[in-house]
């Protein structure tokens, strides 16, 4: 059963590479920003579905292998972040519901939110919150490494686990 792990996280991993890489390239330009809106939606999406299923997958995992401090480890930055993500995740789906105009009856905070989401400060934090995340899902997959195939597999697993370990 360890095995079903890596096998079902490699495929977010690629998503969330393929986010990452729009959403930057989306804060340079209003053009690709509207056109990929939903590509980057959809892909958070199926990742945010993805991601349960690999979170679940670490429970049954860290049962098997063992309780250790890396594996503690590799979990918490994981489970950080999933929580960025998810908040981005969420963002997106508040500026659907603001712009497919599901909020009727309240026409005054529709616009206020409109504005705000539509924001160049929230595009920026929200490049910055993907890349934040990009990182940790980087340290993440270093420390599953370590925990795989031990933490001298290669020299970036090794800086990594001597930085946190």
């Amino acid at each position: 059963m360890t095995n079903v792990h890596p096998l079902i996280v490699h495929f977010p991993v690629a998503l969330l590479s393929l986010y990452v890489i729009i959403e930057c390239l989306s804060i340079f330009s209003r053009k690709i920003n509207n056109k990929f809106f939903n590509s980057k939606l959809l892909l958070l999406f199926v990742w945010t579905i993805w991601a349960l299923l690999a979170l679940s997958s670490w429970e049954i995992a860290e049962k098997i292998i063992w309780n250790s401090e890396l594996v503690y480890l590799h979990s918490e930055i994981a489970e950080q972040m999933y929580t960025i993500y998810i908040t981005i995740t969420i963002i997106y789906i508040i500026k659907i519901i603001i712009q497919k105009n599901y909020i009727k009856y309240y026409k005054d905070i529709q616009e206020k939110l409109d504005t705000i989401l539509s924001s160049r400060i929230v595009k920026i934090c929200i490049v910055l919150l993907s890349l934040c995340g990009f990182v940790l899902l980087s340290i993440t997959g270093a420390l599953g490494a370590a925990i795989t195939h031990g933490p001298d597999i290669d020299p970036i697993v090794q800086f990594i686990y001597n930085l946190f370990l």
